[in-house]
């Protein structure tokens, strides 16, 4: 198949784990939560929550690092922003369980994903972090689910990183071709 173009912003976008020292600025960071706030969502129910800081805010930045997984805490330590996004699981108006908040949430950091692209900022998501010690420290009621850890900043650069910190150059932009992921109507010929 051939190239397909597509728009730049997105082509850019990479997940790094070494940040720049810079730090983001207040109104960079509301600009992320406002495209976040303005994703599309299932019955406009804008399930997505958000737990964020900075270095300089000790004991927040304190707490969510500590619920990332030792490999991740490695590198996160350099990030200028890390945050916790959760979503609420169960409507509270009529108490019932939300069945597609995972997919709201995934637009709403689509959106946040491309305004940090178009700010020049990079972000890695993380699954890997403890959601009961987020729970924990943070008092989180049942009706929330934590669901991913995401860092954003700068790119820093790579060589600074330990060796096993850093993605082997062949593996850090590849993608499944597209005729492997769309479906036609014969599950048989899905690859």
């Amino acid at each position: 198949m051939n190239k397909i173009s597509i728009q730049p912003i997105v082509e850019k976008r990479y997940s790094p784990r070494a940040y720049d020292s810079k730090q983001l600025s207040i109104e960079t960071i509301e600009s992320l939560f406002e495209a976040a706030r303005w994703a599309a969502s299932s019955r406009n129910s804008q399930p997505w929550r958000f737990i964020y800081a900075t270095p300089d805010q000790n004991e927040t930045w304190d707490k969510l690092f500590d619920c990332l997984i030792p490999f991740n805490q490695e590198w996160v330590k350099s990030a200028p922003f890390l945050m916790l996004a959760l979503v609420q699981k169960i409507d509270p108006e009529r108490n019932v369980e939300r069945k597609n908040v995972a997919y709201d949430l995934g637009l709403a950091m689509g959106n946040f994903t491309m305004q940090a692209s178009h700010l020049g900022i990079y972000l890695r998501n993380m699954g890997g972090f403890s959601v009961q010690k987020a729970i924990d420290h943070f008092n989180i009621p049942e009706m929330f689910e934590p669901v991913i850890m995401v860092t954003a900043g700068y790119l820093g650069n790579e060589e600074n990183l330990p060796d096993h910190l850093v993605v082997p150059k062949g593996n850090q932009r590849s993608r499944k071709s597209i005729d492997s992921i769309i479906f036609d109507g014969n599950w048989d010929k899905m690859k």
